[in-house]
């Protein structure tokens, strides 16, 4: 059994504050490798897919960008 998941010298609080840390530890890694997998995703799709998004990224942003114009004094 390894060291890392049983704290024999340490009060039962802190063994299951440690496990709960790697859990999160775990969790954040995999969330990490799924967005990766989303984002290599994304990079695979058709020309024009990346283009409509980018029009639309354009388009959003010019939006917010003159309406943060409109409310200036």
């Amino acid at each position: 059994m390894p060291r890392s998941s049983s704290h024999p010298f340490l009060p039962t609080g802190s063994r299951l504050l440690a496990q709960r840390c790697q859990d999160l530890h775990h969790r954040s890694r995999v969330n990490l490798h799924r967005s990766t997998l989303a984002h290599r995703r994304v990079k695979c799709l058709p020309q024009r897919n990346t283009q409509l998004y980018l029009r639309n990224l354009l388009a959003q942003f010019r939006h917010s960008f003159v309406n943060s114009l409109r409310t200036l004094p």
